[in-house]
């Protein structure tokens, strides 16, 4: 599953209701499956859809049921990515839960981060290693691998570590399918062929997106909105 995808896509019922379109998606504590879509009614008003409610999902999302409450955290696409010195890595435009990889993009390229060493909150910190997270984003990590090494006859091998996962992932950028920009705003003006795209000041909202998937300037628009 691409969540990259996910945002701007309409929210309907088994019975073709429209409920509202998807805001941004959550994931498990441990990253390794979706727990949730945060969704905006015709009202504007937040309602979340369990991944358990989720009865199917293609050019639409149809939900069976819906909470008041998120399960889990916040995906971290769309968010800015910085080392622990502070310093931009780029913008996460992709997230792959089966295999745990990050995708970030800056400058026309794309480096890949495992997600053990990765923090996320309001912004994302990638580590070197999974040691040097904190504590309390440490320890989902540490009670996934517990369980792990019981499963399995023989323990998987070490992740590589993230100064050489960049090196290894480093790869030609391909272009963004989409990012979790909806209500953000944008900070410097992008342009397209036919003209302005979005103005310095515009919230990001499903139209907006819309052009800028049809005129390949995702990558441009997540850098202007992204960072300060």
């Amino acid at each position: 599953m691409e969540l990259s995808k996910l945002p701007g896509k309409p929210v309907l019922s088994p019975a073709g209701e429209a409920l509202g379109y998807v805001k941004c998606a959550y994931v498990c504590k441990n990253f390794d499956k979706l727990s949730c879509l945060a969704c905006v009614d015709g009202e504007e008003e937040e309602f979340f859809v369990p991944a358990q409610a989720i009865a199917g999902i293609g050019d639409a999302v149809i939900a069976s049921a819906r909470s008041k409450t998120p399960v889990g955290i916040p995906s971290p696409i769309g968010k800015g990515v910085f080392d622990r010195c502070g310093n931009f890595l780029g913008g996460a435009g992709e997230f792959d839960p089966e295999n745990k990889l990050l995708f970030v993009y800056k400058n026309g390229g794309c480096a890949v981060f495992p997600a053990e060493t990765i923090a996320a909150d309001e912004a994302i910190i990638v580590y070197e290693n999974a040691k040097q997270k904190p504590a309390a984003h440490r320890k989902n990590v540490q009670k996934n691998t517990k369980r792990t090494v019981k499963k399995e006859t023989e323990a998987p091998p070490s992740p590589p570590r993230a100064e050489n996962t960049v090196h290894k992932y480093l790869m030609p950028s391909r272009p963004l399918s989409g990012t979790n920009l909806l209500g953000k705003r944008v900070k410097k003006t992008v342009f397209s062929e036919e003209g302005t795209l979005a103005s310095a000041g515009e919230t990001v909202t499903p139209a907006v997106l819309k052009k800028a998937r049809e005129h390949n300037r995702l990558v441009e628009l997540a850098a202007n909105t992204l960072t300060e």
